[in-house]
């Protein structure tokens, strides 16, 4: 499963979508610090062939607070009405308009929710199918965690085996802490390849391979494949053949990490 987590842009830039539709699930990170001066409720827009600096209201906004904790004002009227004014003469502007008055006429003011569904609007228009998360609903996370630590832990719990992060992040965290925490390749050639899977959600998978060999190396989980359901503890192995669509493994109890094993290099995940 592939996974992305950005902090909510107000009318984003194209590049946040690209990684939205490159991506199973997106996690709209609420539960971080707002930042004053960035994007979360700003953006430029061409206004008389001019670049042009447009905000949201925000009622008390700090930068000692969570941006969950910030709520827009109720009265955006001009700045629905500068965005007529910009771009009332653009080539589409009578089918895009409408989405753009729906998006001001959200009735949470959160701002987190307020931005988020922005974006979720619009990637609906664009028909995503990606699943949009707020990283304060996922329960079972760590929420004290700060920086690379907060995005692994969500990573986990969510079962990404991939995780996906924008250009301009690429340098904020370490490519192999992730490969190594979640998704492991030990041995990959022409013969057979070997990864160690260290899930906390689920994982999916369809079996487009000859077969998958399943062991169990650390804690408790379980193989979930129709109606059918079973346990597999340390020591345990399965073997999985091919034509199994759809198949899960999930973690129990424990520290539940797995080998998982095929021939050639045709390991592939949902």
């Amino acid at each position: 499963m592939k996974l992305g987590i950005m902090q909510p842009y107000f009318l984003p830039y194209i590049g946040y979508f690209q990684l939205i539709k490159a991506v199973d699930k997106y996690v709209i990170y609420d539960d971080v610090n707002f930042i004053k001066r960035g994007w979360i409720n700003r953006n430029n827009i061409l206004l008389d062939g001019q670049s042009f600096l447009f905000s949201l209201n925000l009622l008390k906004s700090s930068q000692n607070k969570l941006i969950n904790e910030i709520f827009v004002s109720e009265n955006q009227t001009k700045r629905l009405k500068t965005i007529r004014t910009a771009y009332q003469k653009a080539p589409y502007f009578s089918s895009i308009f409408p989405i753009v008055e729906k998006i001001f006429a959200y009735d949470d003011k959160n701002l987190a929710r307020f931005v988020g569904n922005s974006i979720i609007q619009i990637a609906n228009y664009l028909q995503f199918d990606t699943e949009f998360i707020y990283s304060s609903d996922i329960k079972e996370m760590n929420h004290s965690l700060k920086g690379q630590d907060k995005i692994l832990n969500i990573c986990e719990v969510l079962g990404a085996t991939e995780y996906l992060n924008a250009i301009g992040g690429m340098n904020l965290y370490d490519k192999n802490e992730f490969n190594a925490k979640i998704w492991n390749t030990l041995i990959e050639c022409e013969y057979f390849t070997v990864i160690k899977i260290t899930p906390v959600g689920r994982i999916y998978f369809t079996i487009d391979a000859d077969f998958y060999s399943v062991i169990c190396i650390t804690g408790e989980g379980e193989i979930i494949y129709g109606d059918k359901i079973y346990e597999i503890k340390k020591g345990d192995s399965y073997f999985l053949p091919a034509g199994m669509s759809d198949c899960c493994i999930k973690k129990t109890s424990g520290n539940f990490s797995f080998l998982f094993t095929t021939s050639g290099n045709k390991i592939k995940n949902n």
